[in-house]
């Protein structure tokens, strides 16, 4: 199971990463008229990442609401289900961060070859190790953040649907404030909201009601 829903939801993202990749290309096209001395433009791996957090919201949504129903109405219990959804989530989260930095270093390669590489801020390569780290923690938050929001709404009705939303922009502030002190703490505070929303996530899940 979680291979299936890892392999779907992976139909959709080479989409997603397809058309961020036109994108990107397009504002470094336009940035080698424009950009001053003083500017560069931000790697695949940096510039991804706003979009990658919206994505993983929406495609968390999308599989709640389009795989429990489904599975469990195969026979597949709520534990397997929560665990395979996790499986794949992890899977999913893994390849766009992989794909994101085996781009980043090409674009680097491919930049530096035409003496353009001054196009590009540093702020990878100056970090890479730690700031990749970030990136899988991020990006996997909020897909569980989307999770728990669609759990939310699946289980409830729409007013402690609301609730979990809420809950999700609270753990967003969180973050968004330990990241303004020190890049391990915001490291250390996503690990911490994670293993939260796992704990909500597996009970919530544990006896929900499911629509077939």
């Amino acid at each position: 199971m979680a291979k299936d829903m890892y392999l779907e939801q992976m139909k959709w993202t080479v989409w997603y990463l397809v058309f961020a990749l036109v994108i990107h290309i397009v504002h470094l096209y336009s940035s080698y008229f424009t950009i001053g001395d003083n500017t560069a433009v931000k790697g695949i791996l940096v510039h991804l990442f706003p979009s990658a957090k919206v994505y993983m919201i929406i495609i968390a949504i999308i599989s709640v609401n389009g795989f429990l129903s489904y599975y469990v109405g195969q026979g597949v219990t709520r534990r397997d289900f929560w665990a395979g959804s996790m499986i794949a989530a992890l899977g999913l989260t893994a390849t766009i961060a992989f794909f994101a930095v085996i781009l980043t270093y090409l674009e680097y390669g491919i930049l530096e070859m035409f003496q353009l590489s001054h196009l590009l801020s540093d702020e990878f390569l100056n970090g890479n190790g730690w700031l990749v780290i970030q990136y899988l923690l991020n990006i996997f938050f909020y897909y569980l953040a989307g999770y728990l929001i669609a759990v939310g709404f699946y289980r409830f009705h729409w007013i402690t649907g609301i609730g979990f939303v809420a809950f999700f922009l609270l753990s967003v502030s969180a973050l968004e404030w330990s990241e303004k002190y020190s890049l391990g703490l915001n490291v250390l505070s996503s690990v911490v909201v994670i293993v939260l929303f796992f704990t909500l996530l597996r009970q919530l899940t544990k006896n929900i009601a499911v629509k077939l």
